[in-house]
């Protein structure tokens, strides 16, 4: 399955939810909903990147073989099902709108029947867990659950309802059999009234999504994020005022809702967002980078570089950030200024566009062959960059090297740039020959 997801387009480290959904994953407007209820199944072999898939295949290859050979080859695949479908039905009980992938559930589900047939001495002597090996093993996972509550990343909900179908099935399904024969004492029965959760956890999950306002805002604020990369900003934004409506301090939708404020140039509504995100308070510097470029569209230089000093301070060894703030003290005409945050920029991490930026710099210092070189660079790096065939033409023109000019300006006017109105225009013969 993960070689299928990659193959298929999928972020072979980090996918987003919609890659996971579309292959598969659940998620509780679709799953119950849409009653696709087939995602309970299918959202157990679809994994959130090589680090999840490598994580859960180290604990099955850790751990099943042993319990399988304990629980018996039907009980264990029964198990490790129930386990992860339980687990992905308890997931959107605890957050509907979260997307639940992968077979941890399931795995925790088998350790928790290999656990009891242990410690209740039905597994064969030759598989059973020791004692030692039991407590070790209920610290380490309780450790993992406490260690769960602290990350956004770990589903703890699915995690411990699927440890906890484990310990349940491990009970019923691994004790000895009644010398008297009825329907009841049979495996197929036993499995049956397990399964009787699933019908009730889905009944949950349908009265915990019904008219749920969350639900309801995070489904408008995705369906808007698609129609933002399509460049749809008026229709996106209506969604976004829709989420907006049921979530009004969002700072997520706020900072989505800035972004698309500012393609449509409404920058005093788009720095009204970003400042309800910024009094949140948080760790989070991509408000004050936002802050930053509405500022610098403002033509307030000195605050976008103060908004960058923020930024900067709260992440120093970002290249970029020092990249954006030498570009706004070059609008703002501090070039030595510039100067140094683009060295800096370059020394912590060689970026085509911080090549760029300090290329201008040497432009306006009057340097062409340094900004020359650095435009080079960058467009080695990058040549479907328009802002740097802009940039270079009016360094080769500066060089009196027209020709070359021309042919930069053609190759820019092939790209989607538009030069910002502080930045230098070429010549009017040129403008006028393209």
């Amino acid at each position: 399955m993960y070689v299928a997801q990659t193959a298929g387009g999928c972020d072979w480290l980090k996918p987003d939810g919609d890659q996971l959904i579309n292959w598969g994953a659940s998620f509780g407007p679709e799953t119950i909903d849409k009653a696709e209820y087939w995602r309970l199944f299918t959202a157990i072999f679809v994994h959130a990147g090589i680090i999840h898939l490598a994580l859960n295949l180290y604990a099955l290859m850790g751990f099943g073989p042993m319990a399988e050979t304990a629980l018996g080859r039907w009980r264990f695949l029964f198990i490790f099902i129930l386990s992860g479908i339980v687990g992905a039905l308890s997931s959107i009980l605890a957050n509907p709108t979260n997307t639940s992938v992968g077979c941890s559930g399931a795995n925790l589900g088998i350790i928790g029947a290999f656990m009891v047939s242990s410690w209740l001495k039905r597994a064969n002597i030759s598989v059973r867990l020791t004692r030692p090996q039991l407590v070790l093993l209920s610290v380490f996972l309780l450790y993992s659950a406490v260690l769960g509550l602290t990350s956004t990343f770990v589903d703890n909900a699915a995690h411990l309802s699927g440890f906890a179908t484990g310990l349940l099935a491990g009970v019923f399904l691994t004790g000895k059999k009644s010398s008297r024969a009825n329907l009841f004492n049979s495996d197929p029965a036993k499995a049956l009234a397990l399964t009787m959760v699933v019908p009730v956890l889905i009944a949950c999950d349908t009265q915990r999504l019904a008219n749920n306002t969350d639900v309801k805002s995070y489904l408008d604020h995705r369906a808007a994020n698609v129609l933002l990369k399509q460049k749809k900003f008026l229709h996106g934004i209506e969604l976004l005022d829709s989420a907006l409506a049921y979530r009004p301090n969002d700072p997520s939708i706020l900072k989505d809702r800035a972004r698309a404020l500012i393609e449509i140039e409404q920058y005093d509504k788009a720095l009204e967002d970003i400042n309800r995100v910024i009094a949140t308070g948080g760790k989070d510097i991509l408000p004050y980078i936002t802050r930053a470029r509405i500022h610098h569209l403002l033509k307030q230089e000195g605050k976008a570089v103060a908004d960058m000093d923020e930024a900067i301070g709260k992440t120093p060894g970002d290249a970029l950030l020092f990249n954006n703030r030498a570009w706004y003290k070059m609008a703002q005409g501090s070039y030595q200024s510039a100067l140094v945050d683009a060295d800096h920029s370059i020394k912590l991490k060689p970026l085509d566009t911080t090549y760029d930026t300090r290329g201008m710099v040497y432009y306006f210092l009057g340097q062409y062959q340094l900004a020359g070189a650095d435009l080079k660079e960058a467009i080695n790096h990058n040549d479907k960059d328009g802002g740097y065939h802009y940039h270079y033409a009016l360094i080769l023109f500066a060089l009196n090297k027209a020709v070359e000019g021309h042919a930069e300006l053609k190759r820019y006017s092939e790209l989607d740039y538009k030069p910002e109105a502080w930045e230098p225009k070429p010549p009017v013969d040129v403008t006028s020959s393209k």
